[in-house]
């Protein structure tokens, strides 16, 4: 191989790789434009999103603050008011009303066999039958 041909192979790897850079950097402006408008995107509904909040905020009305103090009192009052009964033991009641309970007596109460009466009945029908 030549001295000619390696410096003409030499320019054009020379210009394959400097076309591969332009690529590249075409590339890499793309994708920052991309970004760029994708910032200016958020960055104008983010205004508006602001000012819409910022409107919001200031419609709050804060209340003046106020004392109560008084209310409390009166209620403080009203509890202190209430008293709570003692507490009742009611287990020596509960066991005499066990013990009355258990001294009741229910008479036993027996019920009679039951009867046929089907021929009493058929004896009547016949009577009745012969007016």
């Amino acid at each position: 191989m030549e001295l000619s041909q390696i410096l003409e192979y030499a320019g054009m790897a020379s210009v394959a790789v400097s076309l591969l850079l332009l690529i590249l950097v075409l590339n890499v402006l793309g994708k920052l434009k991309a970004v760029q408008d994708e910032l200016t995107f958020v960055k104008e509904n983010n205004n508006t999103f602001l000012d819409d909040l910022k409107s919001k905020v200031s419609a709050i009305v804060i209340p003046e603050n106020k004392d109560y103090s008084k209310e409390i009192a009166k209620l403080d009052e009203k509890v202190s008011a209430i008293t709570i009964p003692e507490t009742v033991d009611y287990s020596s009641k509960i066991f005499e009303l066990k013990e009355q309970i258990s001294a009741i007596k229910i008479p036993e109460i027996t019920i009679p066999e039951a009867k046929d009466y089907s021929e009493e009945i058929a004896k009547l029908d016949e009577k009745i039958s012969a007016i």
